[in-house]
């Protein structure tokens, strides 16, 4: 069985594939070397970035 997002997150996707994945492997690669952030310091990235989309 195959779920399909919805056609514009699908697109989005295929059009970013190569950042989102060097986005993913920088992560990776900074898990690795034990720089990891905080909890906090997660939730105010994540909520500048919505603020940020929100805005536009």
């Amino acid at each position: 069985m195959t779920t399909r997002l919805q056609p514009e997150i699908e697109v989005w996707m295929v059009t970013r594939s190569s950042k989102i994945k060097a986005l993913i492997d920088e992560g990776y690669a900074a898990a690795q070397r034990g720089e990891l952030l905080e909890l906090e310091e997660v939730r105010a990235r994540l909520g500048e970035l919505k603020l940020a989309r929100l805005q536009q």
